[in-house]
């Protein structure tokens, strides 16, 4: 697993934080479908993301995009 720190600010997701799973992309599939088949398999699923505070809040309501399509939305209103 990755360490809990925002993929945003890059700063300790922080007690109101958390991991969000986003929707599958091709590659996250080709993961899931390593991990389910390989015996012992460890690792970070590429559509789950780390979010801190507002940014775990607005992803958790972003969550049937996909990370990348997100964190495009994100930057976005960040702008």
């Amino acid at each position: 697993m990755m360490p809990p720190e925002c993929a945003i600010t890059g700063e300790d997701i922080g007690e109101d934080g958390g991991l969000v799973y986003f929707a599958h992309t091709e590659s996250s599939r080709a993961w899931q479908a390593r991990a389910e088949s390989e015996p012992g398999f460890v690792g970070h699923p590429p559509n789950a993301v780390w979010l801190s505070g507002a940014y775990h809040d607005r992803g958790q309501e972003l969550s049937h995009l996909t990370w990348p399509e997100a964190r495009r939305v994100l930057a976005q209103e960040q702008a």
